[in-house]
């Protein structure tokens, strides 16, 4: 019989009723199985078993303490580096439940510090590079589709907007990826950790949201090479793959953290982790796709 322990959710093979002692957390919990039917009249009867103690660590290996949530200002950094650095570790002992407040504040703030990031280097890059802004930006490409001509939007209110939005977007995104990879654990075999537990993963895995800072020196160096190499508007063209390059880069490190996450907290495979995270992007690229070959048609 597997049960599961209750304070970190790591499961255990139960052979009688009994206390036990989770080798992962350190915790201690009582089992008790039900009585077992009376052998058949004439057949022998096994001795009893000896009695089990607790399971324990195996030798020279202590428990993981579970830590308390992160907290501002060192908590927060800290919880940053060890979700990039160790994730598997971080995940293992993070806690399953008490509440969605916390891990939804740890997200917002990985995104309201991160969002600056892409602003920066298209206004850098522009001003650079002689390129248009406007056209970086994606401000053109939208009137165009919309057929309403707008005056000129300055670079300080569309970084004020984007990073007083950015939170709330961030959440909201949190919360949708996390019902997602939810239903995937359901259909990969993943039953032993609640949605709360899901949710915590991919709010904690928005520490990677920081790693778009990095997209600034990635975005000018594609426009240099671009300018070097002669290429008619070749430090647009430089500029725009080198940071879509690095935006998916960074898509698969958090496709990847958060399949480790699910990993630890539901008891899966890593294969299983694997298909639970890829099948709602799969999900989600062909919706893309789609709903792009639509508009395409449209515009036609």
């Amino acid at each position: 019989m597997r049960a599961a322990c209750p304070f970190c959710h790591h499961p255990h093979e139960i052979a009688r009723s009994g206390s036990y002692g989770c080798g992962r957390c350190g915790g201690t919990f009582a089992v008790e199985l039900p009585p077992e039917a009376a052998p058949p009249a004439g057949l022998p009867v096994a001795a009893p078993p000896q009695e089990m103690g607790p399971l324990a660590p195996p030798p020279g290996r202590a428990p993981p303490p579970l830590p308390a949530e992160p907290t501002l200002p060192t908590g927060f950094a800290r919880a940053i580096a060890s979700v990039i650095a160790s994730p598997s570790r971080f995940f293992r002992a993070m806690p399953r439940e008490g509440g969605y407040e916390r891990p939804a504040f740890f997200a917002a703030m990985c995104y309201l510090v991160s969002s600056p990031a892409g602003y920066l280097a298209i206004w850098l890059g522009a001003r650079l590079f002689g390129l248009d802004y406007e056209e970086l930006s994606g401000l053109k490409e939208l009137a165009r589709l919309t057929g309403e001509s707008a005056p000129p939007i300055p670079f300080g209110a569309l970084l004020g907007w984007g990073v007083l939005c950015s939170p709330i977007a961030g959440v909201v995104a949190v919360l949708v990826t996390a019902a997602a990879l939810h239903a995937g654990t359901l259909v990969f075999g993943g039953r032993t950790a609640r949605f709360e537990a899901t949710f915590r993963v991919v709010a904690h895995a928005a520490a990677l949201q920081v790693l778009n800072w990095a997209l600034v020196p990635i975005a000018l160096g594609g426009a240099l090479a671009g300018s070097l190499s002669g290429a008619p508007d070749g430090a647009r063209l430089g500029l725009s793959v080198a940071s879509n390059v690095a935006s998916m880069a960074f898509l698969g490190w958090a496709a990847a953290v958060a399949a480790i996450g699910l990993r630890e907290v539901h008891g899966l495979s890593t294969l299983q982790a694997l298909g639970t995270v890829l099948l709602p992007l799969g999900s989600l690229f062909c919706c893309a796709a789609g709903i792009g070959l639509v508009g395409v048609a449209t515009l036609r």
